[in-house]
């Protein structure tokens, strides 16, 4: 059962969504081709999340919705990036890892990838 997004009002303007159209292409012999929708879901969007200056007390909230949620659930966020007004499934992106770094102070920033996802 997926769970939302944390701390969702701390998500940067910086985040950022690619959206990708999956195809099929058809060639005919006098030079005439076809594309069309590969499948219900084609379009499909992959979210770069950025938490910036994050408190301690915020990255362990984080690290706790990473560790239940990890790569084998999804997660539910209204992905206001590109105007959404309902919930969207993603998982998250366990190829790329979650990146965290210390900025000034005790404050830290967490960057981690999200796909979007269609299944149950």
């Amino acid at each position: 059962m997926g769970q939302p997004l944390p701390l969702t009002t701390k998500v940067s303007q910086q985040s950022d969504c690619t959206t990708t159209y999956k195809t099929i292409s058809a060639k005919y012999g006098d030079g005439y081709s076809e594309d069309r929708p590969d499948g219900v879901n084609a379009k499909q969007n992959v979210i770069d999340i950025l938490y910036v200056n994050l408190s301690p007390s915020d990255l362990a909230t984080v690290y706790t919705f990473f560790d239940s949620v990890g790569g084998w659930d999804y997660v539910t966020w209204i992905n206001v990036l590109i105007g959404d007004v309902s919930a969207t499934k993603y998982k998250l992106d366990m190829t790329k890892g979650i990146k965290v770094s210390a900025t000034a102070g005790n404050m830290y920033n967490v960057s981690f990838t999200m796909n979007q996802y269609f299944g149950f």
